[in-house]
């Protein structure tokens, strides 16, 4: 019995094209100034994006994302 398994991506690898993390990241950094990352998270939702895995924006998502990107 023959079964077909898509391949999952590298282990550390982009789950998103780039152009959606260019995107983001403009976005947060025009915001980041005066703005809280409850706020940006907010406008993030509003304007369609969802995380790299696909869930809605939150404080603490956002700050994950800040930590582990150069934005």
């Amino acid at each position: 019995m023959s079964e077909t398994f898509a391949t999952a991506p590298k282990f550390g690898g982009k789950a998103r094209a780039d152009d959606y993390y260019r995107q983001v990241n403009a976005i947060i950094a025009t915001l980041r100034p005066t703005a809280s990352q409850r706020t940006i998270a907010e406008h993030l939702n509003k304007s369609g994006f969802t995380t790299p895995r696909s869930l809605p924006w939150d404080r603490q998502r956002l700050a994950c994302y800040l930590r582990n990107t150069r934005v």
